[in-house]
């Protein structure tokens, strides 16, 4: 999106707002059905309706921000009256939030109505006050990341951003742009996050779509204008970046770095597991991982590999990394009596010692079986960046 047509979009949502005699503003539910691309009456009402219901589980009374009333609409004939929504500023922002994300002005609008959201007696209400929407809305946008990120990563390809440490610098100017001119690392930093953590696994839904219409416009770009180069396509990816930071900036004076951290992914949708079982909700932390040790080990080893600069570890300094990733089951921790050692340990071991199976990752060339350890390949490396990575 260039700058021109974000300012088309914010003249359009101005345009099509009101005030009341208070001061406040309003919008028409028609109008906002169309600044948001849904091309049904039938189909905008669903996401009223799922607004509607976010607003009374946030305690606000919905006839203060849902107000039916009814419109003229010109025919090709005559004017006829039909049922509208007249919406306050908090209520546009709940529709934004219920929308379809892959609509081109869902995404902008998500931006535009977080500004000045505030309850009836002028307590700050935040985009996180519906913890169990908010846990909906961003598993919905992060796995739609997930899969334009792939196909960015295609597009980079075709203009030449061929290996991982092309690919690497591609994604780092992206945030580079979006994040004002810092690296990845130093992103992780601002935002206190350990240097392996996934930057999209604590982005909250607002801070997802920025970094979703980041990747869907690069990638649009790069297709369109059919870009040659791997420096063109870093070129593309950061100013990319920049206009949706500036657009933000524009929009609601909230840099993306600025936006609250969010618990990790994988607590939301434990959290949205636990609603669909029925089951209490508890509070979250940010425990290890729970995998299926026979079947993953080999892919949270690999990540461990991946974090070292030399792609290098011994055995036992894994066995001693790999809890901080996954979660080692009692049965496992178990001291076996013929040895000084654990049953998890002798499962490490086991990479190694197994290295002639057809599944195991020393075969399958994801690893190097090297005197007392193991060394990631390129290959390996390829895995973890798709497997776990900003491009999961």
């Amino acid at each position: 999106m260039t700058e021109s047509e974000i300012d088309e979009m914010v003249a359009a949502f101005e345009k099509a707002s009101h005030r009341s005699n208070d001061g406040s503003e309003y919008w028409f539910a028609r109008d906002l059905q169309g600044l948001l691309r849904y091309g049904s009456w039938s189909s905008f009402r669903k996401v009223l309706a799922h607004a509607a219901e976010d607003c009374r589980k946030s305690d606000q009374p919905i006839e203060n921000h849902f107000e039916g009333i009814v419109s003229e609409v010109a025919t090709s004939a005559t004017k006829r009256s039909v049922p509208d929504i007249r919406l306050s500023r908090y209520a546009c922002h709940l529709v934004a939030k219920n929308s379809d994300i892959r609509k081109k002005g869902v995404a902008f609008a998500q931006g535009y109505f977080i500004v000045q959201v505030g309850a009836p007696h002028g307590t700050d209400v935040t985009h996180n006050v519906l913890s169990a929407e908010e846990d909906d809305r961003r598993i919905l946008i992060r796995n739609l990341v997930k899969k334009h990120n792939r196909q960015l990563v295609n597009a980079a390809k075709g203009a030449g951003v061929i290996n991982r440490d092309d690919l690497a610098l591609f994604e780092s100017n992206g945030y580079s742009g979006l994040y004002g001119n810092r690296t990845v690392a130093e992103i992780r930093q601002i935002r206190g996050l350990p240097q392996n953590a996934n930057l999209l696994d604590r982005m909250g839904s607002a801070e997802l779509a920025a970094n979703f219409f980041r990747v869907t416009q690069t990638e649009e770009k790069l297709r369109r204008e059919d870009l040659n180069g791997k420096r063109k396509a870093y070129q593309a990816h950061y100013e990319v970046g920049r206009q949706v930071r500036e657009a933000m900036l524009k929009i609601s004076g909230i840099p993306p770095e600025k936006l609250p951290l969010a618990s990790p992914i994988r607590s939301a949708a434990k959290r949205k597991a636990r609603k669909t079982d029925g089951t209490t909700d508890q509070t979250e932390d940010e425990s290890p991982q729970e995998i299926d040790l026979k079947a993953d080990l080999w892919k949270y080893a690999l990540l461990v590999m991946a974090t070292r600069d030399d792609g290098f570890i011994t055995t036992t300094e894994l066995i001693a990394e790999l809890p901080k990733y996954i979660a080692i089951p009692d049965e496992h921790g178990d001291v076996l009596r013929s040895r000084r050692d654990s049953k998890f340990s002798q499962i490490v071991r086991n990479l190694k010692s197994h290295r002639k199976s057809h599944t195991n990752f020393i075969f399958c060339g994801y690893a190097e079986n090297i005197p007392g350890g193991f060394l990631i390949t390129e290959r390996g490396r390829e895995f973890v960046q798709s497997y776990f990575l900003e491009y999961e």
